[in-house]
This record gives structure tokens, C-alpha cells and sequence, in this order.
């Protein structure tokens, strides 16, 4: 359970520490900038996985 916690408390950490940076001097203050950027990232994560090739291993699947 601790290791699962890392997954989720070092982005955060990461998180709180560039954003105030961005928000402050990047965006001008303006905190909308930071969600919008968050969207547009999304939404090209979405894009790009469309090009991730799926490969079933035959050979080790269970029926």
C-alpha cells in the first residue's frame, strides 16, 4: 500500500511546485491557464494513443 501512495503523493508534490511557477509567472496570475493547459494536455494524450500499437502475446493468453 505504501508503494501505491508514491504513485500518488510525488505527482502532487510536482504538481504544487511547478504550478505556482506557471500560475505566477508564465499565466500572469491567472489560474484558469493551469486547468486549460491540463485539457489541452489530455487531449493530446488522447490523440497520441491512438498511434500506440496493441500486440496480443498469443502464446501466453489464457482462454
Amino acid at each position: 500500500m505504501g508503494i501505491f501512495n508514491f504513485f500518488i503523493v510525488i505527482p502532487q508534490i510536482l504538481a504544487a511546485s511547478i504550478l505556482g511557477f506557471f500560475v505566477r509567472d508564465v499565466f500572469g496570475g491567472e489560474s484558469i491557464y493551469a486547468l486549460v493547459t491540463g485539457g489541452i494536455s489530455m487531449f493530446i494524450a488522447a490523440v497520441l494513443i491512438l498511434f500506440v500499437k496493441d500486440v496480443d502475446d498469443t502464446k501466453s493468453k489464457i482462454v
